[in-house]
């Protein structure tokens, strides 16, 4: 069992690369932060309602997207079953 655990361990560098290639994060998109806000990532309660809102909005769209998509895929159905029906 010695050989169960990694005494010599990789370089740090390696381990990031690693993470980045795994996940696809760029750390340059963060350069304008400071450190304690990205340490932190705290936000106010009026930012979390406006996130909150958003979201709803943006989940009520794609509410109505997809029962519009799915009206029109069963008028096409609807359709296509009087177009064989009339052949008949």
């Amino acid at each position: 069992m010695d050989d169960f655990i990694d005494d010599e361990g990789e370089d740090q560098d390696e381990i990031s690369k690693h993470i980045r290639e795994i996940f696809g994060y760029d750390k340059s998109k963060y350069k304008d932060e400071s450190d304690y806000a990205l340490k932190f990532m705290e936000s106010s309660w009026k930012e979390q309602q406006k996130e909150e809102a958003r979201s709803l909005r943006l989940g009520i769209k794609e509410d109505e997207e997809d029962m519009r998509m799915e009206e029109e895929e069963e008028m096409k159905k609807k359709l296509a079953m009087k177009a064989k029906r009339k052949k008949m």
